[in-house]
């Protein structure tokens, strides 16, 4: 009878002992993730909206002709999102080059959209994306984060209407 006490007293604190170490990590997790977000939130710059000339007359038939767009105002991250926020938010990293401060790489569209929706509900903001597979949808109306069209991303490597009609910025 003592023996098997001891036993359930013995397996009783290690469980304790491990359900502790592991409510301190998840702690730490939370903490670490609080503190990404921050830094997100501040490294984020209002890009005002303006009109650019897009795609190129001598280049591949989907980029002809050489048109204009205006994109309306936007806010965007001035850096890539780090595999330390990726992992913090998705809960793994399938970069192969392995740094925390690296940027993510080796996800899909469908990675970048899952990750933006998750995302925007930890920051209790509404998600952006809907559907599945080839039928996603962007509602362009939501508050919550997304990818920057490729004609706001142009515009924004451009320098904005900061650019001062430079190719780059």
């Amino acid at each position: 009878m003592l023996a098997a006490g001891y036993n359930l007293v013995n397996n009783y604190l290690k469980e304790k002992q491990l359900a502790d170490e592991k409510a301190k990590y998840e702690e730490q997790i939370a903490e670490k993730l609080k503190r990404l977000l921050l830094e997100l939130k501040k490294n984020m710059v209002l890009i005002e909206g303006g009109t650019l000339s897009i795609g190129s007359n001598d280049g591949e038939f989907d980029e002809k002709p050489v048109h204009e767009v205006t994109v309306g105002s936007f806010i965007m991250g001035k850096y890539e999102v780090t595999q330390e926020l990726w992992e913090g938010v998705m809960g793994g990293n399938t970069s192969k080059f392995k740094t925390d401060e690296r940027p993510v790489e080796t996800v899909s569209w469908n990675d970048v959209v899952e990750f933006c929706n998750k995302l925007s509900e930890r920051e209790g903001l509404q998600k952006v994306y809907s559907g599945s597979g080839n039928s996603i949808t962007c509602d362009f109306n939501l508050n919550g984060y997304r990818m920057p069209t490729e004609a706001e991303w142009e515009y924004a490597a451009r320098g904005g209407n900061k650019s001062k009609g430079k190719k780059y910025s």
